[in-house]
């Protein structure tokens, strides 16, 4: 499921309420996306029940290999 500048606009006005520029609504559904890439293509590496932090530690390890 791809997040949506209508999602973000949704799930903020449901929940955090924070005030959201245009630019922004438009910014974060990229930045999401990518983030939600980055967490499926690393999340084979990780047993269900890894530690919270090693998952944040293998992003991180590929994130600077080439």
């Amino acid at each position: 499921m791809d997040v949506t500048e209508a999602l973000v606009r949704a799930q903020n006005a449901a929940t955090a309420r924070i005030p959201l520029t245009d630019p922004r609504a438009a910014e974060l559904p990229v930045e999401l996306n990518q983030l939600a890439a980055a967490a499926e293509a690393v999340r084979h590496l990780l047993q269900f029940d890894a530690e919270p932090a090693d998952f944040t530690r293998t992003l991180h390890a590929l994130a600077w290999e080439d």
